[in-house]
């Protein structure tokens, strides 16, 4: 079942332009509702919950200040479609932590792992049959069926941080050839994605699934953990200190964007201008010519449209599964590490939370990380 919550959820949600259109958000919910309710209905009582609850009642709380900020937005109906995705992502957390139960993280991985293969094989087979058509914003990028290079790419990019961390798991020869097969799959989906981004962040996941299982000591992992948050930090304010046009070369058109968010805080630094707002800031004082609705960075676009507060409260339900990492012990928990690490890299660099299938697959991680925390801590208490 984990593996269907899990890859069925990334799969539909990409094949359905990412989830990115609000179409998709009301079943989406329902969807994850019905697969909450039914892992109660099968297994009785509160226990169904306790994996994802921190994350879940984060979540919750940040789609709750989201629709709040209707009522002081520049936009209230754009920040009430922002809220009610937000809840789709509380029901996604719900439903991966009622399913997962005390067997740890490894089918959640491997249901993303498969959804993301799944992916990659349709996107690769719609290229060799149907040759590289020309989108108006993507060239000749590989971007089928989520119609967007950078979340096909991270998608990709997280999913294999998964394979290359499991490989060490795997014993039987017919499994591990199916992992290189899958692995390979979605290795060349990646590529051709061309989404340096994506790329910077499969290298990072994969250095912290390396650095997690080479060592159990929470300092060394906190301190892994802490330099990748001051790495997207430093992205985020380099537009500050170094002229846009230079960082234009390696970043594209990323610090105008997020060189105005920062500067929009002066206007409303403790509100915000309401959540969904950002292509009225852009409108309004954009530094080149360009039609933008995302500052490409869920943490900056956070703090400019919800102010300090809303920022907190994503970091508060984001860093739950982090807290978890630091101690988790298991080459399954260094898998989900890693994967997870990759998804808030590139959240940070990209518009990924307006892609639920993006997000859905992060917050996968997420919950696998911290099922395989409590999987650590009661084999621990066992021996």
């Amino acid at each position: 079942m984990q593996v269907a919550v899990a890859g069925g959820g990334v799969a539909l949600l990409s094949f359905a332009d990412g989830g990115y259109f609000e179409r998709t958000w009301p079943p989406a919910t329902i969807a994850f509702a019905a697969v909450a309710a039914l892992a109660v209905v099968l297994a009785p009582g509160v226990e169904a919950f306790r994996t994802s609850a921190l994350l879940a009642a984060g979540l919750a709380a940040f789609a709750a200040w989201q629709a709040l900020s209707a009522v002081w937005s520049l936009e209230p109906a754009s920040s009430l479609r922002e809220a009610e995705r937000g809840l789709l992502y509380v029901a996604a957390a719900v439903a991966l932590g009622a399913v997962v139960r005390r067997s740890g993280g490894r089918w959640l991985l491997t249901g993303v792992l498969a959804g993301g293969a799944g992916v990659a094989v349709y996107s690769l087979g719609d290229r060799l049959f149907e040759g590289a058509a020309y989108d108006p914003t993507q060239g000749y990028l590989l971007i089928a069926p989520i119609g967007y290079a950078n979340a096909l790419g991270i998608v990709a990019a997280v999913a294999l941080v998964i394979g290359l961390g499991l490989a060490v798991t795997v014993r039987s020869p017919r499994e591990l050839t199916a992992l290189a097969a899958a692995v390979a799959v979605i290795g060349a989906a990646l590529v051709l994605t061309a989404s340096r981004g994506s790329w910077a962040a499969a290298a990072i996941g994969a250095a912290t699934v390396a650095v997690f299982l080479r060592t159990s000591s929470a300092a060394v992992r906190g301190a892994w953990l802490a330099l990748q948050a001051a790495v997207v930090a430093a992205l985020l304010l380099s537009p500050l200190a170094i002229d846009l046009t230079t960082l234009e070369r390696f970043l594209s058109e990323r610090p105008y964007y997020w060189w105005t968010a920062w500067h929009a805080l002066d206007d409303r630094p403790l509100l915000g201008s309401g959540t969904g707002t950002f292509d009225l800031i852009w409108a309004a004082g954009a530094p080149i010519p360009s039609y933008v609705l995302d500052a490409h960075s869920l943490y900056l676009e956070t703090l400019v449209e919800l102010g300090p507060l809303g920022l907190c409260l994503l970091l508060v339900a984001l860093l739950v599964p982090v807290a978890a990492a630091v101690r988790v012990r298991t080459p399954v928990g260094a898998a989900a590490a890693g994967a997870y690490v990759a998804f808030l890299f590139h959240a940070g660099v990209d518009w990924d939370w307006e892609m639920p299938a993006v997000a859905v697959a992060g917050l996968a991680c997420g919950v696998a990380l911290m099922a395989e925390r409590k999987f650590s801590a009661a084999t621990t208490s066992s021996e």
